[in-house]
């Protein structure tokens, strides 16, 4: 039977740590909450993946950021903890010693501190905007106002986890690719600067005329050994500059409005950033948020500047009584369904549903649009490497049969 190691809390904040056997990680949850104890943290000791998170336990953490998924993680300790009716100090005390990332660690002591010395808990997240967005601390702000401080958290781990999941799911599928490319590039640099260079010897040894395509070859082979460090340099140089380009307003806008229009990119584009808007939209009204704030928060939540700049109308309309499905609709930016259906739950009086029923319909086309790219990206990608070390491969051996005949 699968062992587990847990971390709990008791009703009076202490902490209790321990091991047990159990069937599935629910039944182990189950038996810590019988045994009247507030369940933590629950991880299987035995097989590959608690090896794998005692590895990452290891690693060092004093100069790494906060990740999403420790965040993710604060925040549902926090719900669970807040709910079973601890206070709010109470809650912090027991996350600072639970909590393994030493960085989050330290900014929960000061949030603590800063709690127990007047200030609100939106106020002290506040100050640290580099760990808690302004989504994040809105929403406890709204939640500290309306009494409804546990709700919040648990919309807030729903909010973080589904967000993760759908990184995991775009980072997943482009593993692959991202593989194939790397050692198909290392292929070629090897060709080029340890392969070719042998066969030059000989051709030149020999005299004779080369073909056009092998003589091109040996070009580029003595040109990238002889010009390495200029070519890397010209590289890094022309990446510099679209990243300076891409800094500026204009450059931002330009290379953004290319993502919308290329092909297949462009859709999917559309589809992330329509979920990113509608879920987290949908989290603030439903929490409590005034609209108007919540479109601000938003609006900087948005990567894509084309579609960002679009929000700024909505306010306007919202302000001038149109609602958001309108504007949203003249921007041309937004995919139609999603409109139409923001349009239904403004009549229906239900937009903040509406909107989160929209961001999960939209993460699963997300998920199906990835894989149908990453698809037709793996057989181009091979296709074009093969075609390229095929060029390589074929000049070598057309330099070799001329050779052969002229000997002949």
């Amino acid at each position: 039977m699968p062992q587990f190691s847990y971390k709990a809390t008791s009703r009076d904040g202490r902490i209790v740590e321990g091991q047990l056997e159990a069937e599935t990680e629910k039944k182990a949850v189950e038996q810590i909450q019988v045994s009247g104890n507030i369940p933590l943290r629950v991880v299987q000791t035995n097989g590959v993946r608690s090896q794998v998170l005692s590895w990452q336990s290891r690693l060092p953490q004093f100069f790494k950021r906060v990740s999403r998924k420790n965040l993710l993680l604060f925040t549902q300790e926090f719900h669970t903890l807040f709910s079973a009716g601890l206070p709010l100090d109470r809650c912090l005390t027991v996350l600072v010693e639970v909590t393994q990332d030493l960085r989050l660690r330290a900014i929960v002591e000061k949030v603590l501190s800063q709690i127990r010395g007047g200030q609100s808990l939106a106020d002290a997240l506040t100050e640290h905007p580099k760990v808690f967005p302004k989504l994040y601390v809105n929403m406890v702000r709204a939640g500290e106002a309306g009494g409804v401080l546990a709700p919040i958290f648990k919309r807030l781990a729903d909010y973080l986890e589904r967000s993760q999941e759908l990184k995991e799911n775009v980072v997943s599928a482009l593993i692959y690719p991202t593989i194939l490319v790397t050692v198909g590039g290392a292929s070629l640099i090897f060709m080029i600067v340890f392969v070719i260079p042998r066969f030059a010897v000989i051709f030149a040894d020999l005299g004779q005329s080369l073909p056009a395509t092998t003589a091109f070859l040996l070009w580029a082979s003595g040109l990238f050994r002889s010009y390495w460090w200029a070519i890397l340099g010209f590289i890094a140089a022309l990446i510099a500059s679209l990243r300076y380009y891409a800094g500026t307003e204009n450059g931002r806008m330009s290379l953004d409005t290319l993502k919308l229009r290329l092909f297949m990119v462009g859709d999917l584009v559309r589809k992330i950033e329509t979920s990113r808007l509608t879920r987290t939209l949908g989290t603030l009204i439903k929490s409590g948020v005034p609209i108007l704030n919540s479109l601000t928060i938003v609006r900087e939540i948005i990567s894509n500047r084309v579609m960002s700049n679009a929000l700024s109308e909505v306010s306007k309309g919202i302000k001038g009584g149109k609602g958001i499905s309108q504007p949203l609709k003249k921007s041309g930016v937004f995919p139609p369904l999603a409109i139409h259906l923001i349009e239904v739950g403004e009549e229906t009086g239900r937009l903040d549903d509406m909107l989160i029923q929209i961001a999960e319909n939209y993460d699963r086309e997300i998920t199906n649009a990835v894989k149908r790219f990453v698809s037709l990206l793996e057989p181009a990608m091979i296709l074009v490497m093969g075609l390229i070390i095929g060029f390589v491969v074929v000049s070598m051996l057309l330099a070799i049969f001329s050779v052969n005949d002229v000997s002949f």
